[in-house]
Order: C-alpha cells, then sequence, then structure tokens
C-alpha cells in the first residue's frame, strides 16, 4: 500500500514539470525588420522595413546621382545638364544652328522654292500654270485636262455611240431612255434573266422539288405562307396596330401608314370632341386627352422636375456609380476604344468591311465594296471614297451599280453602351452625297428596325448645304413622322475638319458638333417603344450616294471623300 502511494505521488510530480504555464510576449519577431525583438515571442504585426537603398538609419546604401537621388538614374548631359537629353538635333547647346537654315526659315529643314518661287511648295498643278490657268483641253464635264466627252445623245461621258452610223445608237436604249430590245423577267431591258421552274425570276432553280415553298402558297407579297396570304397588301382587312407585308401600320382612323394612335382616354389621335371629354380625361390645360400635367411646382406643362436630391429643377443626377450629386461632378471619361488610322492599312480587328449591292439601304445608288478604292489609309486618316463607275462584281455582264462606295462596321468588335463617341471628320459636298456617323443595336433585342434603335450621330445630304443633322430612331419616333427627333445645325463649311460627337447615358443621348449641343433625347421610362437604348451598339460609317434622302446626284462630282482623322470611343468611370 505504502509503495503504490509513492508511485502515485512521484506521477503527478513528474505530470506537472512537463506543462509548464510559457507567458506570450507581442513584438516584431522579423530578424530583418529594424524593431526586431528578441525577447518577443508573438508577431503583432508591428515590424517596420528601410526603405529600398536605405538602412535602417536612412543612411543610403547605393551610389547618389547627379540629382541627389539615393540610386537615382539622372547624370548629365553633354550641355553640363543634369538628367537633361543633349543639345537638339542640328543645334549646339547654345541653340545656335550648326547646319544650313531652309527658305522656311527651320535648321536643317529641307523646304525649297518651287517653280513658282513658293517655298515649300509643290510648283504649279498639272494642267495649270502658276496663276492657276488651265494650259490644257477642258473637257465637257469642265475639268482642265479632262478626258470626257459628249456621247452622240448630248451626254457627258455618256455611253450611247452610233459606232455603225446606222442612226441607232450602240444600246439598249435610244437618246430618249426607250428601250429598243426585249426586257427580261425582271423588268430590265436586254436583261438575260429568266423564270425558273419554280416560277422565281433568275431563280436558277431546276427541279421542282427544290422550290422554296413546295409545300405552301406565295403571299401577295411574295412571302411563303405570309401574312399576305390573311392581310392583303396595303392594309386592306387588317387590325388596327398590325402590319402588312409592307411594314405599313392601320392607324386607329383607318389610315395604312397614318400616325394616329388611341390615346390613354381611348380617344383616337386628332378625332377628338372636347365636349364629349370626361374630366379624368383631360389634362392640366383642360385638353381632351392632352399630355399636359402640372411640373413639380405646380406650373401645367413646365419643365421642371425634381432631381435625385429632391429639389424641384435641380440638377443633381444619379452618374454611372449610383452617387446623386451635381450634373457636372463624377463625370470622368476614359478611353476604352479608338483608331487614329496611323497605320497602312485599316485594323480588321476593330473593323469590318461590309459589301452590299446598290438599293440595299434606303434606294441608294451605290454598292458598298471592299475594294481598296473605296477604302484606304492616307496621311494619317481614313478615307471612304465614292467613285463613279460601274461596277460588275460577278464579270456576268450585269451592271449592278454606277457608283461605289464603303461602309464599314465595328460589329461584335466595338460594341458599347452608354459611353461618349467623338469622330473628327470632314465631309464631302454636291448634290447626291450622303455621308453618315451612326449606332445600330447589335442585337435586335426588341426586333427589328426600327424597333430596336437606331443613334445618328451625324448625318449629311450635299443637296442642303452645310447643314448637318443628329437623330435617333425607335418604334415612335422614325422616318416622316411628324414627332421624329431630329435636329440640325448650320456650319461654316463641312469640307474643313469638325467634331461630332454624343454622350449616351442611361438618362439622356446628347448630340454635338463642335462641342454645341444641338439635340438631347430624354429618357421618360416610359418603355421600350421609346427607349431601347439600354442594349449594346456598334458603330458605322458610310458614305451613300442617291437614295430617298440622297436625291439626285451629280455625275460630275465624283471622287470624292468622307475623310475620317480619328474615332474615339469614352466610357464613365467611378471615382
Amino acid at each position: 500500500m505504502y509503495r503504490v502511494f509513492n508511485l502515485i505521488f512521484i506521477l503527478f510530480i513528474t505530470n506537472q514539470c512537463d506543462n509548464p504555464q510559457i507567458s506570450e510576449v507581442p513584438g516584431c519577431i522579423n530578424k530583418n525588420a529594424c524593431n526586431f525583438n528578441s525577447n518577443s515571442n508573438l508577431d503583432d504585426g508591428s515590424c517596420q522595413y528601410p526603405e529600398d537603398n536605405y538602412d535602417c538609419s536612412n543612411n543610403c546604401l547605393v551610389d547618389i546621382d547627379c540629382a541627389g537621388v539615393c540610386g537615382g538614374g539622372s547624370i548629365f548631359d553633354d550641355c553640363g545638364v543634369c538628367g537633361g537629353s543633349g543639345p537638339n538635333i542640328n543645334y549646339d547647346c547654345s541653340n545656335n544652328c550648326l547646319v544650313d537654315i531652309d527658305c522656311a526659315g527651320v535648321c536643317g529643314g529641307g523646304s525649297i522654292f518651287d517653280d513658282c518661287g513658293v517655298c515649300g511648295g509643290n510648283g504649279p498643278e498639272n494642267n495649270y500654270d502658276c496663276n492657276g490657268v488651265c494650259t490644257a483641253i477642258i473637257d465637257c464635264s469642265g475639268v482642265c485636262g479632262g478626258n470626257l466627252i459628249n456621247d452622240d445623245c448630248g451626254v457627258c461621258d455618256g455611253d450611247k455611240f452610233d459606232n455603225n452610223n446606222d442612226g441607232i445608237v450602240d444600246s439598249d436604249y435610244d437618246c430618249n431612255g426607250n428601250c429598243l430590245v426585249d426586257l427580261d423577267c425582271s423588268g430590265v431591258c436586254g436583261g438575260a434573266a429568266v423564270l425558273d421552274v419554280c416560277g422565281i425570276c433568275d431563280g436558277g432553280i431546276l427541279n421542282l422539288y427544290d422550290c422554296p415553298c413546295p409545300s405552301g402558297i406565295f403571299d401577295e407579297c411574295g412571302i411563303c405562307n405570309g401574312p399576305g396570304a390573311i392581310y392583303e397588301c396595303g392594309c386592306n382587312d387588317i387590325d388596327y396596330g398590325r402590319c402588312d407585308c409592307s411594314g405599313k401600320r392601320l392607324d386607329c382612323a383607318g389610315v395604312c401608314g397614318g400616325n394616329s394612335f388611341i390615346d390613354t382616354c381611348g380617344n383616337c389621335g386628332d378625332w377628338v370632341v372636347a365636349n364629349n371629354c370626361q374630366d379624368d380625361c383631360r389634362d392640366c390645360k383642360g385638353k381632351c386627352g392632352g399630355d399636359a400635367v402640372l411640373d413639380c411646382s405646380g406650373e401645367c406643362d413646365g419643365d421642371l422636375i425634381l432631381d435625385c436630391a429632391g429639389v424641384c429643377g435641380g440638377n443633381a443626377l444619379v452618374d454611372n456609380c449610383g452617387v446623386c450629386g451635381d450634373a457636372n461632378e463624377n463625370l470622368e471619361y476614359e478611353l476604352v476604344w479608338n483608331d487614329e488610322f496611323s497605320s497602312s492599312n485599316l485594323d480588321l480587328q476593330q473593323w469590318n468591311i461590309e459589301q452590299w449591292p446598290s438599293e440595299t439601304f434606303n434606294e441608294e445608288k451605290q454598292a458598298y465594296t471592299d475594294n481598296k478604292e473605296n477604302i484606304f489609309l492616307q496621311d494619317d486618316a481614313l478615307h471612304i471614297r465614292a467613285l463613279r463607275e460601274t461596277y460588275d462584281p460577278n464579270e456576268d455582264g450585269l451592271i449592278d451599280a454606277l457608283y461605289t462606295s464603303g461602309r464599314i462596321s465595328t460589329k461584335y468588335k466595338g460594341d458599347w453602351q452608354y459611353v461618349k463617341v467623338e469622330v473628327r471628320a470632314k465631309l464631302p459636298q454636291g448634290k447626291g452625297t450622303w455621308p453618315a456617323i451612326w449606332m445600330l443595336p447589335t442585337d435586335n433585342y426588341y426586333g427589328d428596325w426600327p424597333a430596336s434603335g437606331e443613334i445618328d450621330i451625324m448625318e449629311y445630304v450635299g443637296s442642303n448645304l452645310n447643314r448637318v443633322h443628329s437623330s435617333i430612331h425607335n418604334s415612335i419616333n422614325y422616318t416622316d413622322l411628324p414627332n421624329s427627333q431630329t435636329s440640325s445645325i448650320y456650319i461654316e463649311d463641312v469640307s474643313n475638319w469638325h467634331i461630332y460627337s454624343m454622350i449616351w447615358k442611361e438618362s439622356e443621348i446628347i448630340f454635338f458638333v463642335d462641342d454645341q449641343s444641338i439635340l438631347t433625347y430624354n429618357n421618360t421610362n416610359s418603355g421600350h417603344e421609346l427607349w431601347p437604348f439600354n442594349q449594346k451598339f456598334h458603330l458605322v460609317l458610310n458614305l451613300a450616294i442617291g437614295g430617298t434622302w440622297g436625291g439626285e446626284i451629280n455625275p460630275a462630282i465624283f471622287p470624292l471623300d468622307l475623310i475620317i482623322d480619328y474615332v474615339r470611343v469614352y466610357k464613365q468611370e467611378c471615382f
């Protein structure tokens, strides 16, 4: 019993010695730190380290440069200036010119007097003397040294000649425009198009079973089992608001393609009889079905609204960072995409070259090609050139167009939402020109044009000299409607450099020419019919000829260029 007790006592004493209580001492435990504490056994994050090139006593451990910077790289240049770049090319340290001075007074310059005595000049233009007098033959288009002549119909550079002297010009038409040969199935004078087995003009289908609509019928508009089988072309027998196969709507007044609509009071357009209108359908002006409302100040049809800070008529806005503040605050834009066109060829990583036959869009007369004569870079600028030429892409003798031009886009290569776009450009002049800088939705989320929107930063038609236009299009506001959203401005000379820009925010779209605002379109939060601009859009640059807006073409003005200096896209960043 005694031995057992002693054994238990010894085990108790041994266990107590194996687990001593050690106290924690916080401090810096890194030996490389300036405040290393050898007595600490717990890192408390207080370690301090010397700066690069210095020890813990702030002594420089490396060489000091001429500017007094520890470890710096500055040295004295050839002129004895610390960190300098030495003398300028062709100059000594005292800025004395060491080489010849040219006629323009430039040290080492290469300017010389041309044959007309002009310093740095190119001499007289081809076919002209130093006084600008033509020294060659002037052709029928008025071009000095030109080679155009009148054809047998008296048309300058025309193609009608009676080479056989038989009294009939050598073409399918006479001078009066009368066709001298048979019309093909497409109505082309002397054309080769014929009906295939499906009854399609120039369809080229040989097997009846390959017809595009073998099991159905073509409607009145030529669409297989299309809406014309139900609704006749011209809005006959269709419901209000529905479109016929030509895309025209039947309005509430029964007008095909009309713009009358049923208002919130159930009244149609302007056919409202005020005396029959209930009070709850009158606006603040007492107009039946009117849209005048009281603004935040209590004024009828006033334009004051509450800003995000609750101030009536205030200018506080919620920016893209979700911050309510002054309209001029939180508006820092960062460059996110650009092309300065400083290389030798168009960057196909950023741009698509679009090819389209003539009259694909708006009855335009040009064919859009990928030819280098139509789209090229020159003198650090993009040139989209329109040419007057016969265009036969298939080389089958069938002329697609009498004019060619270029159209490029950033679709799937540059697609943005809520951005600032800035384009510096020179516009061509002359009847029939229609250059444009504009944006289209990358994906037609709300349907085909105009439902998904269009943003026209700049459009210009040569028939309206020096007046440029900006517009937006949607389901409610589009071409030829009284409520279309467009504006224009007269500028001094469109053939000189001007900056055309647009700021697109969640609340509004603002258009500018040379920083002067010409149109603001506001988001009224009334649905995608008025604001489809909540999706990504891409940029389009093109030069159209003729068409529904370009109008009559002056054939003597070609070639002509739309010249783009740069395209820059900025996005608002939070700060």
